[in-house]
């Protein structure tokens, strides 16, 4: 499954049908850049942000999770600061593709959040580092 966030929300390319469906319904904003795809081919993992005028987080850390390609979407918050104003860049976000699935979240203000269990409970794993424009991951034994 292929995934794509921007300034105007969050798509999932349909091959059968060649073309991009809106798949932001369900989030508590479409404006964002930072995404990961799980391995399933129908998860996904994305972090809204205010606007393009303050791309900050809504107050509060949260990773918004689909694990129906977009059908659906949870709100992921436990672990994660709040109150919080934190800007995760494009490629701020990574997942590992192992089962369950790690994601982590690096953040502008050098944090670097993670889960380990697919979503359910995030932990800080850095903090204090210099703005963090990028994660990357790989797989774990």
């Amino acid at each position: 499954m292929i995934y794509l966030q921007h300034h105007w929300g969050v798509f999932r390319w349909e091959d059968g049908r060649g073309r991009w469906v809106d798949v932001s319904r369900g989030l508590s904003s479409s404006f964002g850049f930072g995404l990961a795809a799980g391995s399933d081919g129908g998860s996904a993992f994305v972090v809204p942000l205010k606007s393009d005028g303050d791309r900050t987080t809504l107050g509060e850390m949260a990773v918004y999770r689909t694990k129906n390609s977009g059908r659906a979407w949870q709100r992921l918050t436990n672990g994660l600061p709040k109150p919080a104003h934190l800007t995760i860049l494009r490629e701020g976000v990574a997942s590992d593709g192992q089962d369950p699935i790690g994601v982590y979240v690096a953040t502008e203000q050098g944090q670097v959040f993670a889960t380990r269990d697919g979503g359910d409970h995030w932990d800080v794993i850095a903090d204090n580092l210099a703005p963090a424009m990028s994660v990357t991951a790989s797989p774990y034994p």
